[in-house]
């Protein structure tokens, strides 16, 4: 019964976005009891700073080559042959380019991991310039250790491509609950034995979970393992002229993150956590309805963009932009009005003091400014990515980062200095005088490079599908 349930067909994009909101409602909970532990037992301090900082190689590797990439690329190759096959079975055809696929990554991603472990402190130098000592020699440690999960998540994304395209979402959606729980797992039972290297553990741990569920789904659903990489196949061929443009076009807020990290390692201490908490928190209706709704809707447009039915292309794309657009501007008003009372209930607890609060809620607000674009892009990149267009998200996304980069510059620069915008943000989140609020520059160049990024993507794809119509 439970595996018939796991295993259930997605036929429509509402019934989909609901799974996957669902499922990112569960995992932002279970995410937000994860930040509210790690602000109790460590504070925005120090150990936060270690602690996410070492996220970042990582991050931006997998980022880089394999989430929102990979899928980008497999997606649209593997439906092609699943529709010219059974529906509900893997043709030959399929298991040929998955298990190309899956057999390159494990060696690619393998081999990426391992060198990365050894030039970790050399990168970490310009990642985090602003580390020294103690600080520095913790955050080589936890990245090596870290750097076990993108090699189990590109594993794990091969899988959830899979899945997606036959539009079994809902085992998709568990993986990231598994991960968290994970995470949570290392807070509690394993920092107190391994000290921080315990949360490290606990990561790696949740990375495992998340590709041994899509395993065993995709394996149910007649995926059959083969050695074998057919670079030759027009298949292989496809996927990698797809791939390799999308490679250096990763999401700008992907980018953000890494960029927010450089900066604030020379900001004062606890910026890089003050930062990511509350990106954390503006991350639930993201993930609840862009997102969500986003994923729900990409294999039906990468089925019409196949199909060559861009009236079912049009009509897919409008109904899923209203829906994230209701959503999305509520969420924007309520984190905005309440930011204040959400951080004091979500993180004020143990080691987490008021000053780091009213710093937290400050940047939220920040965030709250940008919530619509970064609601919509997501579903419009994979507009384009449908129609087999990686090229013009990637010039979107070169221009995008480079605003932020020069935004959050130029807000830190401002933000730095005496004047009325200081005095406002004091006064306004109750920020004591002392503090130092030159993170909510960072946040604020993000928002300014989010609403150019939704400008120009919106642009092109509506010009994109006009001269289809013509």
């Amino acid at each position: 019964m439970l595996n018939k349930i796991l295993n259930r067909e997605t036929n429509s994009i509402s019934a989909g976005g609901i799974i996957f909101a669902f499922s990112a409602l569960l995992s932002r909970i279970l995410g937000l009891v994860r930040d509210r532990l790690l602000a109790n037992q460590f504070g925005a301090g120090e150990v936060l700073d270690v602690y996410y900082a070492s996220f970042q190689i990582p991050d931006f590797f997998y980022n880089l080559f394999i989430l929102g990439t990979l899928s980008v690329a497999f997606i649209p190759v593997f439906t092609s042959y699943i529709q010219n096959g059974e529906r509900q079975k893997f043709s030959e055809e399929a298991l040929s380019f998955a298990n190309s696929i899956l057999n390159l990554v494990f060696l690619l991603m393998g081999a990426g991991c391992f060198i990365l472990i050894i030039l970790a402190p050399y990168i970490l130098h310009f990642i985090v310039p602003g580390f020294s000592g103690g600080k520095y020699a913790e955050t080589v440690m936890m990245t090596r250790v870290m750097l076990f999960s993108p090699f189990f998540f590109s594993i794990s994304s091969v899988f959830g491509s899979m899945l997606t395209s036959f539009r079994r979402f809902i085992v998709i959606c568990i993986a990231p609950i598994l991960y968290n729980a994970g995470i949570i797992f290392g807070v509690i039972f394993l920092a107190p034995i391994f000290g921080v290297k315990g949360l490290a553990l606990g990561v790696i741990s949740g990375a495992f979970l998340h590709m041994l569920v899509q395993f065993f789904a995709t394996k149910n659903l007649g995926y059959r393992y083969q050695k074998i990489i057919d670079v030759n196949s027009a298949g292989i061929k496809k996927f990698t002229r797809l791939f390799i443009p999308r490679i250096i076009s990763m999401d700008l807020s992907q980018v953000s993150i890494l960029i927010a990290n450089i900066f604030g390692s020379v900001l004062t201490g606890g910026s890089i956590a003050v930062f990511n908490l509350a990106n954390n928190i503006q991350s639930l209706p993201l993930g609840l309805f862009g997102i969500s709704l986003a994923s729900a809707a990409f294999p039906h447009l990468s089925e019409a963009a196949s199909d060559k039915n861009f009236i079912k292309f049009r009509e897919h794309l409008s109904k899923t932009s209203w829906k994230i657009i209701f959503f999305i501007l509520s969420a924007s008003v309520i984190l905005f009005i309440f930011s204040q009372p959400i951080v004091r209930l979500l993180l004020s607890t143990g080691k987490f003091s008021a000053k780091e609060a009213a710093l937290t809620s400050a940047v939220l607000s920040c965030f709250c400014l940008s919530l619509f674009p970064q609601g919509l892009i997501p579903l419009f990149l994979r507009a384009f990515y449908s129609l087999q267009d990686t090229v013009t998200p990637l010039i979107i996304n070169i221009v995008s980062i480079i605003i932020d980069v020069l935004a959050s510059f130029l807000f830190v620069r401002l933000l730095g200095s005496s004047g009325w915008m200081n005095k406002f943000i004091y006064d306004y989140f109750g920020i004591f005088r002392t503090e130092d609020i030159r993170v909510l520059g960072l946040a604020l160049g993000f928002s300014l490079a989010s609403w150019i990024n939704l400008l120009l993507i919106y642009s092109l794809i509506y010009l994109r599908l006009k001269k289809i119509d013509a």
